[in-house]
């Protein structure tokens, strides 16, 4: 591979997809107002998400950082978590699965 070097080409930092975040619980009795609402919940999300890191840690203590989707629904099923927070594109394929395997 031979690096290329043009001096006159500018870096410009544009997002390529946005992605919005969802929290997911088993209780209909969950109130989402913005990030400091989240605080009374025992939250779970994926890791590697510097937003959630950003906007969760500066005030929350009762957090569970998972290595998976996966990981973050078994948390939140079975009552370790109150929610979870990430990206429809990642888990409504795992929930429409879920629904096939019942």
């Amino acid at each position: 591979m031979v690096l290329v070097q043009i001096p006159v080409l500018v870096k410009i930092h544009e997002p390529l997809n946005s992605h919005p975040y969802t929290v997911y619980s088993t209780s209909k009795n969950i109130t989402v107002n913005g990030w400091e609402s989240l605080k009374t919940y025992k939250v779970a999300y994926s890791r590697g998400w510097k937003v959630l890191d950003i906007n969760l840690n500066s005030f929350h203590f009762n957090l569970y950082v998972l290595n998976s989707a996966e990981m973050g629904l078994l948390f939140m099923s079975t009552g370790t978590a109150d929610i979870f927070i990430n990206i429809p594109f990642i888990v409504d394929p795992l929930l429409n699965k879920r629904d096939i395997e019942k």
